[in-house]
């Protein structure tokens, strides 16, 4: 009898061991699992911080090139003019500026380039003696909003057309067509002389410096619109000839500023309007 009753205490043993070893295996996984979640939580906190440093190292724009660091200076010293009034320091700084980013040309072979077309603002020029008193009231930035709109991209004729506004009262439209070395106009003969009327001023015969940066123009008309009144420029275009040719040769072409030089001297800095 006695040895009958020691099997069941050994059962009882072995059972209780077997329980202990479950719990002990039940909570070394729950351990591990615990561990494994936290692993994966570093895991993936650690990927999303690298997610978004590299989103912020793609959103964050590149550093302004030298270029456009001269651009904001000139755009800053022609703004900072007194109506029609410049002293010397900032008209020191004004041709700095225009002769460091001439000597750099901006976009190459700009007249071919689509970023010269649309409509530019002239925010500042030169009025040197040669050009005409025509020229010169209309190229005063400080009296009337001008603009100058660059077509070259049309099917049916490239244009360069000049907008004058009179504020809210109207405008005048100057139109011209364009010639360029990639868009040529069949018997079309370029401005040779200086100029023979004296009133329109004197225009110079030198050659563009390189292909592709000359505008030749030939005005052919022009109007006046004050609300639903129209009326013509009193200009006769078709009879002056080679007076009312001319040229523009682009020095500097960016998609924001545009510097330009006339065939009587003058000097244009335009900005592009958005679109």
């Amino acid at each position: 009898r006695s040895g009958s009753f020691a099997r069941p205490a050994k059962t009882t043993l072995q059972g209780e061991a077997l329980l202990a070893r479950s719990r002990r295996l039940r909570l070394a996984a729950t351990q591990a699992e615990e561990e494994r979640a936290t692993v994966d939580e570093t895991v993936l906190q650690e990927v999303e911080e690298e997610v978004v440093m590299e989103e912020e190292e793609e959103e964050a724009p590149p550093p302004p090139s030298r270029c456009e660091i001269v651009e904001s200076e000139l755009l800053s010293a022609i703004s900072s003019r007194s109506e029609d009034k410049i002293d010397e320091e900032t008209k020191a700084v004004i041709e700095q500026c225009v002769s460091e980013l001439e000597q750099d040309g901006g976009i190459s072979n700009p007249t071919a380039s689509p970023v010269v077309n649309g409509r530019w603002r002239l925010l500042y020029t030169t009025r040197p003696g040669t050009s005409s008193p025509v020229q010169r009231a209309f190229t005063n930035v400080d009296s009337f909003s001008i603009f100058q709109d660059v077509l070259l991209g049309r099917t049916n004729g490239p244009q360069v057309n000049n907008v004058v506004q009179f504020g809210d009262l109207g405008e005048l439209k100057v139109e011209a067509r364009a010639v360029t070395d990639t868009k040529p106009l069949a018997g079309f003969e370029p401005r040779k002389g200086e100029g023979l009327i004296p009133f329109l001023g004197k225009s110079y015969v030198t050659p563009a410096k390189s292909p592709n940066t000359r505008v030749d123009f030939q005005f052919t008309r022009a109007g006046f619109v004050f609300g639903p009144i129209k009326f013509p420029y009193p200009v006769p275009f078709r009879l002056l000839n080679d007076e009312a040719k001319g040229w523009l040769d682009i020095t500097y072409l960016s998609p924001r500023v545009r510097i330009a030089r006339g065939n009587k001297g003058t000097l244009f800095v335009l900005k592009k309007e958005p679109t």
